[in-house]
């Protein structure tokens, strides 16, 4: 108890900094919802495509 009493600024401007970083995601979040929206679905896209991809790329098949 005796840290917090004497780190007591740090510890709540760290949990200031936390906080306030927070805030301003959400409020961007929220701003451009259009744009978050329309790049999950390309990544979104993007691993469902791969998922899909069952074409065995083995490089070292040996046919002689």
């Amino acid at each position: 108890m005796t840290w917090l009493r004497t780190n007591v600024e740090w510890v709540f401007s760290g949990i200031g900094v936390y906080v306030i970083s927070l805030v301003v995601l959400i409020i961007t979040a929220l701003i451009f919802r259009k744009k978050v929206k329309a790049g999950v679905k390309k990544i979104a896209k993007v691993f469902v495509f791969g998922w899909g991809n069952t074409t065995n790329i083995n490089q070292n098949d040996e046919k002689q």
